[in-house]
């Protein structure tokens, strides 16, 4: 059986078994960070506002795009 994810009281951190996998942050914390200050513009096209994001999946989005063919 899978392992049930459950969301913490503060809705910033995923948990399964009692383990914290990742902080998620908004698109407006990722944007206004020192972290991705040359990637704004970026940040701002590929990410949804309704969502909330590890690093690694800012990363991993980042990553994809950056390695696309252009058209």
């Amino acid at each position: 059986m899978a392992p049930k994810i459950i969301k913490n009281a503060d809705e910033n951190k995923t948990s399964t078994d009692g383990l914290i996998e990742s902080y998620k942050f908004s698109k407006k914390q990722l944007v206004q960070s020192q972290k991705y200050a040359g990637q704004r513009d970026l940040l701002n096209t590929l990410l949804k506002d309704d969502t909330r994001y590890s690093f690694d999946e800012v990363g991993s989005l980042i990553t994809d795009f950056m390695e696309g063919k252009v058209k």
